[in-house]
């Protein structure tokens, strides 16, 4: 990743805070393109695909950690060394307790293994300066970025029969 397009975060969790770099994929082009063809992530860095409620490894390389969270960045749910050529839907499944897992609305990708070694789990949570631009306005002015729903089931019915036929 360019410097440029990156900010720094703090992930909060049970083993204390950590400082990643993350992009922001928040455009239909910039969520689908995502990690597609290339390079491996750091172990600090990261990819956060807003709003995404679902992914795809479609084209990529090596395998991911993915994080999915709600509208705060509270850490919904965590899916561990997903591999190229499968996908993941945040709100699908159930936690250890048996509970359905919360509403998600933005995606987290890292380095596989991060969620091992930085200790992260449910309840955590990510800040990022987007998330103080989002609560800094009133909600009539941010009508406009909820123009994208469903956009991931858009992204997957360009990339599932790619998959199929592969």
């Amino acid at each position: 990743m360019r410097k440029t397009d990156t900010v720094n975060c703090t992930l909060v969790t049970a083993r204390g805070v950590h400082l990643l770099e993350v992009r922001l994929a928040a455009t239909f082009l910039k969520r689908f393109a995502g990690l597609m063809f290339r390079d491996a992530l750091q172990p600090c860095q990261g990819v956060l695909l807003t709003p995404c409620s679902s992914v795809h490894c479609a084209f990529m390389r090596c395998p991911i950690d993915v994080v999915y969270l709600d509208s705060g960045g509270v850490v919904t749910k965590c899916v561990r060394g997903l591999r190229p050529w499968s996908g993941s839907f945040g709100n699908a499944g159930r936690n250890v307790q048996g509970r359905r897992f919360g509403r998600t609305v933005h995606t987290l990708e890292l380095v596989c293994g991060a969620i091992d070694s930085l200790g992260i789990a449910e309840g955590d949570q990510l800040h990022h300066p987007h998330w103080d631009r989002m609560h800094q306005y009133p909600r009539s002015v941010l009508a406009a970025d909820h123009g994208q729903r469903g956009a991931s089931m858009i992204e997957f019915t360009i990339v599932g029969p790619l998959i199929t036929m592969l």
